[in-house]
């Protein structure tokens, strides 16, 4: 695995330093398992023991143990491999239980997930296509490196492209008090705070979709006026029940083996006060193409601004620009980043 620590180091050098002592991955949500997918595949002689997470509530397991858990079973003398991005907050934590900091490691190459070359060389003309439908240097750039960095392991340009308001990247539109807005993955209200101060507190319409119980009731609490309507449902490609996994907080999402049922809507569908949708914000962790679907005749008829969240699935890379620009030849398409890692990155589309 030709991949280099921080210190350009090789990797695979520091996994062997650890083999003969217990390994606990701080932090069991997507990362941690990425994480450990890598280690099975790539490092298979290291003796990881438990994953440390603090949202014990969400994250349960008999595998899943709290910090000073971890520090009673092992004492001092265990190695932490970080499994998320949160380097700063999970490192304050370590240092306030008095661990010893030399014995933790962040490798973000294990966070990374792989990529078949033949699904590459399948998707080439696809991705290429993509690259020259982008309408500047820096989504460009953005482009590549969610493409490359599966291999190279190297996230480097993701720090120096990051923006600070997502959603909302005035280089690209500007929002009016006219906006029929419509938020696919509400959650608890986060981007429709930020749509007031964008637009002053004016708007004609906001409509919110938000499957999790848990989230909706969040934004009902906010007591919002008439003009903002909140659905505890997803959009999809048909109306249905469908299965869910809920309770993970913005992670929740459609899986075909969740505990749960809800109601998705096809949008096209919906009877709505006004129908004609100005912008369109999707981030709903990997069914944004069937979403997408099932707006498709709204899409074609009015032309709104999408803010569409493309790094859940790799595919959705080549998936979601050629869908909206089928729907719409005339959209431009733009990508902008919101952190220095893989996720949080936007597809834009605007006339």
């Amino acid at each position: 695995m030709p991949i280099t620590d921080w210190n350009g180091g090789n990797l695979n050098k520091r996994m062997e330093r650890m083999k003969d002592y217990p390994v606990v991955l701080y932090g069991a949500g997507k990362y941690g398992k990425q994480a450990m997918q890598n280690i099975n595949k790539y490092f298979s002689f290291l003796d990881v023991k438990y994953y440390i997470d603090d949202n014990r509530v969400r994250n349960q397991g008999e595998n899943i143990i709290s910090l000073q858990e971890a520090i009673q079973k092992f004492g001092m003398d265990f190695y932490i491999l970080i499994a998320n991005y949160y380097v700063k907050e999970v490192l304050e934590k370590i240092e306030k239980a008095g661990f010893d900091l030399s014995k933790v490691l962040f490798c973000s190459e294990l966070l990374i997930d792989d990529v078949n070359p033949q699904c590459l060389k399948e998707h080439d003309k696809d991705l290429k296509k993509v690259y020259e439908f982008l309408g500047d240097y820096k989504s460009k750039m953005i482009y590549r490196t969610m493409v490359e960095s599966r291999f190279t392991k190297n996230i480097d340009v993701l720090c120096r492209t990051c923006d600070a308001i997502q959603y909302f990247p005035s280089d690209i539109w500007k929002m009016n008090d006219e906006e029929v807005f419509v938020d696919a993955g509400a959650y608890d209200g986060d981007t429709i705070e930020q749509f007031f101060k964008e637009t002053d507190y004016k708007c004609k319409y906001i409509y919110a979709f938000e499957p999790d119980r848990t989230n909706y009731e969040k934004l009902k609490e906010r007591q919002y006026g008439e003009h903002v309507k909140i659905y505890n449902a997803g959009l999809y490609e048909t109306t249905k029940k469908i299965s869910f996994s809920a309770n993970k907080g913005g992670s929740s999402k459609i899986e075909e083996d969740g505990e749960n049922k809800v109601q998705v809507y096809q949008f096209d569908e919906l009877e709505l006060p006004d129908k004609a949708i100005t912008f369109i914000k999707m981030d709903i962790e990997g069914s944004e193409l069937k979403a997408l679907e099932g707006m498709k005749q709204t899409i074609k008829k009015y032309k709104p601004k999408l803010a569409i969240c493309i790094y859940h699935k790799f595919e959705d890379l080549w998936e979601l620009p050629l869908y909206i620009k089928k729907l719409v030849p005339e959209y431009q398409l733009y990508i902008r980043n919101y952190t220095s890692y893989l996720d949080e990155i936007v597809l834009y589309a605007a006339i």
